[in-house]
């Protein structure tokens, strides 16, 4: 998606915070509470956020290296490995290498299989730099607060029994504390003392970079809620708009480069406008479309705008997809999408009958007629996976006659949405390929 960079009136944006905070709205619901809590968010000037983010960048890199003394971060990246594989963004775990000059690669494009592939070659080493990797500012933080975490939950040391009487300890529980070091030494590849000795060097720099990743997300909220209220009205409510901006500042303070010279909230409005518009392009209609399909839609009603603006005519396809550098065939298909109506909306002359009666048609299937078809369709079903024959019959609705969307059959079967899809296209490719499903579709088409 491409993003376009407004500039914006430093002092319009801080004079609108400062009447936010004197009067806030008063109300019970999530969003007065949220702009209640503004008032506590620090103010920061601009060159002291630039300062911060490059303490944060030196508390992570400090971070990185302290993990990259202990083996047992080859457990947590395994973990990310298993993620990717499964269909999860790349942009959500690494961040994309800037190009070299003679490859003149795309800025911030990765090739899916060679990153994978060499994923698995260096998570195969038993201690893999982590500088090599491109791994995002806060999976190093999680990362770190893993560890910390895992040595802070063990039990009570046994060595405490002896120091005070009063703390003795049965045997049971000495049994459990020694089950859940030997686990811990086991994964990290470290006796416990050592393992004791890395945390207490991480601790320190994992809570300085929480709070400065935290300080800077708080003094920028008020700059989200200033561009979220550019796009009301669109499909999203503002605390949905709030809550998808917030995401992209967090992407945005995550990739922020110092060394640039630019302030922070001006490199952060690229990526708020872009988690706003994305999510306007994912929930704010009814019928979802891809991103690059309203991409396309967005540039193709700016050449009509700027063609009324000069008192043209309204440019052809052709032109259109000249412009654009698509084919005519891609313009015919995105204009075709903006006509949405309502199978239940009166069609023909006299408007007698709706329009899905109209599709039907006289020699369609009818309702009474589908039993047949459902039945044949549970046979032919039963040459898949049990996993692949859940998500065709959940997302086209063949058991309880309603569809189910992507999203809701990865929340009931604890995978991506990725993976989902993956799942769909491998069974509607084996139920294509099958010689029985041609059969009975063309005994039904005869019929």
């Amino acid at each position: 998606m491409s993003l376009e960079c407004d500039i914006f009136d430093g002092e319009e944006i801080l004079r609108e915070a400062d009447e936010l905070e004197q009067n806030p709205p008063r109300g019970d619901t999530a969003l007065d509470a949220y702009f209640a809590a503004l008032e506590r968010c620090p103010k920061i000037a601009p060159k002291r956020q630039v300062e911060m983010a490059a303490e944060f960048r030196k508390e992570i890199a400090a971070c990185r290296d302290i993990l990259d003394q202990i083996p047992g971060k080859v457990i947590p990246l395994t973990r990310v490995l298993e993620q990717v594989l499964h269909g999860e963004r790349l942009e959500n775990c690494f961040l994309p290498a800037r190009p070299e000059k003679e490859k003149q690669q795309r800025q911030g494009s990765l090739d899916r299989y060679e990153f994978f592939k060499s994923l698995q070659e260096r998570s195969a080493l038993k201690n893999p730099r982590l500088a090599d990797w491109g791994i995002r500012p806060n999976l190093i933080l999680a990362w770190s607060r893993d560890f910390i975490r895992r040595y802070a939950e063990l039990p009570q040391r046994p060595w405490i029994s002896r120091i005070i009487p009063s703390r003795r300890q049965s045997s049971a529980e000495l049994a459990r504390w020694a089950q859940a070091v030997k686990q811990l030494e086991s994964d990290m590849g470290l006796r416990i003392n050592e393992f004791a000795h890395w945390i207490c060097r991480l601790g320190p720099h994992t809570e300085k970079a929480d709070s400065l990743f935290t300080a800077l997300v708080e003094a920028n909220l008020k700059l989200v809620i200033h561009i979220a209220k550019r796009f009301q009205n669109r499909g999203l409510a503002l605390d949905d708009l709030i809550q998808e901006g917030n995401l992209g500042l967090v992407k945005g303070i995550e990739r922020f480069d110092p060394e640039r010279g630019f302030n922070l909230s001006t490199y952060a409005v690229c990526w708020i406008k872009q988690g706003v518009m994305r999510a306007l392009a994912m929930q704010g209609k009814l019928v979802r479309f891809p991103p690059a399909v309203h991409e396309l839609m967005r540039n193709i009603q700016k050449l009509r705008e700027a063609a009324v603006k000069a008192g043209k005519s309204e440019p052809a396809t052709e032109d259109l997809a000249e412009t654009l550098n698509t084919s005519p065939a891609n313009i015919e298909a995105a204009l075709s999408m903006r006509q949405i109506c309502s199978l239940d909306q009166r069609a023909g002359e006299r408007e007698e009958n709706t329009l899905e009666q109209a599709l039907v048609g006289d020699e369609g299937i009818t309702l009474d007629e589908s039993e047949a078809v459902r039945e044949a369709m549970a046979h032919l079903l039963k040459s898949l996976e049990p996993k692949e024959r859940r998500v065709l019959r959940l997302h086209y609705g063949l058991s309880k006659g309603y569809a189910t969307t992507i999203e809701e059959i990865a929340a009931r079967l604890k995978l991506t949405r990725e993976r989902v899809r993956q799942i769909e296209a491998k069974a509607i490719a084996k139920l294509r390929s099958d010689t029985r499903v041609q059969s009975e579709k063309a005994r039904f088409l005869e019929s």
